[in-house]
């Protein structure tokens, strides 16, 4: 659905910090706002030993099933190669979503700022607490 002031599309921004890839994503993670991208970005994190990402949603206007599947997937493709997907500054409605669903269980998490979520990748957290911030 497109609705006024919003993007139909997503734009991937992918950044090193140190020995974690930030991928910050801008539009819609929607059906046909990420097609692939996400999944991409991850296998790409891996080819470069950086299989820990961090996920920045600060600027994700909608979400959907379809943005769910791509981060699942995105995960699925860090975890095999011993790597994990936090992520970082949701809105409250996104972090509605996965509590409603409760898709993101395992070694995940939801951080308020992406510096949080940079510390405790470097720590080894594994297991998904959300924080309430």
């Amino acid at each position: 659905m497109n609705r006024p002031g919003k993007t139909e599309t997503a734009t991937l921004q992918v950044e090193r910090v140190g020995d974690v890839t930030v991928i910050r994503i801008v539009g819609s993670m929607t059906a046909d706002g990420l097609s692939g991208d996400l999944r991409s970005a991850a296998q790409k994190a891996v080819e470069s030993d950086r299989a820990n990402c961090i996920l920045d949603v600060s600027e994700v206007e909608e979400f959907d099933a379809s943005g769910l599947g791509e981060i699942l997937a995105a995960l699925a493709i860090l975890s095999e190669e011993g790597g994990t997907l936090a992520v970082a500054q949701p809105s409250q409605g996104f972090r509605d979503f996965f509590h409603d669903t409760d898709y993101l269980t395992g070694p995940s998490r939801v951080f308020s700022s992406i510096d949080d979520a940079i510390e405790a990748l470097r720590k080894g957290a594994g297991s998904f607490i959300p924080d309430t911030d």
